[in-house]
């Protein structure tokens, strides 16, 4: 009589622990996905590295960018993506904002097949919702891994780092997990 109670014990603690539902850290067999480094259309204004002004009075810098960042994590023995795994994302660079999908929403995304056309034109697919509440923090974003191993931040890039000359250099975003650590680097291009 005392075994079948044992028996059902045991295999109550071995699936308690699977009935889990918040994120969890990753374990040494986790791994992020390494990403490839972004080049970005953006293009700052030329300052007098002694003024501060602007080199040419009628300058302007490129519009702010939103790129989508998906992170993946996988376990390394298997190859599998691993889902409900807690990741971190970190932006490098104070106008370069960490989005949950929560503070978008699309707007009349255009079906072509000319994307080079379209980009040329400067569209803008997405806008603030005016409905997210929550504990923002524009640089730093905490997610968790889906049932595809992909955790998705989006990457609002107001402005590109600038060097003391005001041209602009490199920025990054930091993703990590409990086990590894990637960084992302995101470097200025021509518009």
């Amino acid at each position: 009589m005392a075994f079948p109670r044992l028996l059902t014990l045991a295999l109550s603690l071995l699936l308690f622990p699977a009935c889990s539902t918040g994120p969890v850290d990753a374990t040494f067999r986790h791994e992020l996905v390494a990403f490839e480094d972004i080049k970005i259309s953006w293009q700052g204004c030329a300052l007098d590295t002694e003024t501060g002004a602007q080199t040419v009075p009628n300058c302007q810098n490129s519009s702010p960018v939103i790129l989508r960042l998906d992170a993946r994590v996988r376990d390394t023995e298997t190859d599998l993506p691993v889902n409900n795994v807690r990741v971190w994302f970190n932006s490098g660079y104070e106008l370069i904002y960490l989005l949950p999908q929560e503070v978008l929403e699309a707007i009349e995304v255009p079906i072509t097949e000319g994307w080079d056309e379209v980009l040329g034109r400067g569209e803008v697919w997405a806008e603030f919702a005016g409905t997210f509440e929550g504990d923002y923090r524009p640089t730093y974003h905490e997610t968790s891994t889906d049932q595809n191993g992909l955790a998705t931040v989006w990457l609002y890039i107001q402005e590109m780092p600038r060097g003391p000359a005001g041209i602009a250099v490199e920025g990054s975003v930091m993703v990590s997990i409990a086990s590894d650590v990637q960084i992302l680097k995101l470097s200025p291009g021509g518009v």
